[in-house]
């Protein structure tokens, strides 16, 4: 899937896929067993053209695709604590060895509007901190240089952020 003009990016393509398709069996307890149901959804639609998997290791997220794309899930998150952990997960997503392009985080379950909102916060300040100088306008712009997206879904709903 390689994106020409009028198609939407490789991250923005599984983005809506993970955000619009994607139903996981709420049933399940452990947060592997998201990853596992969301690696072979994903895997249906992207085999053929991109390499995807499971990554193992610290400085991985949960799923990688073409070593550009990390997906992180997170079940139930609650805790101060564990929102400051995710943050620091993504930060060394961004400039780890992989130094993913975009971070997609997929908040699952239990997950409060509030707890939405301060994961929206950290990440925007995350952002904040991968933007680089316009080569060719210097100091006098800056571009986005890496992608975070925030997906929150749970058994009633399915909400993007």
């Amino acid at each position: 899937m390689i994106s020409s003009g009028n198609e939407p990016s490789l991250f923005e393509y599984v983005k809506d896929k993970i955000e619009h398709e994607w139903q996981p069996d709420w049933n399940m307890k452990e947060e592997r067993q998201y990853r596992d149901d969301l690696l072979t959804f994903l895997d249906k639609r992207l085999k053929k053209t991109h390499q995807i998997g499971s990554e193992d290791g610290r400085g991985l997220a949960d799923i990688g695709i073409d070593g550009e794309i990390g997906i992180e899930l997170k079940l139930d998150l609650y805790s101060k604590s564990e929102i400051d952990r995710l943050t620091g997960q993504v930060v060394r997503y961004l400039k780890g060895r992989k130094g993913y392009d975009g971070i997609i985080i997929v908040l699952l379950g239990k997950v409060s509007p509030t707890v939405v909102r301060d994961v929206r916060y950290n990440m925007r300040e995350v952002a904040k901190s991968h933007e680089e100088p316009d080569p060719i306008l210097g100091s006098f712009r800056k571009v986005q240089s890496k992608k975070i997206a925030l997906i929150a879904k749970s058994p009633s709903k399915a909400q993007v952020s």
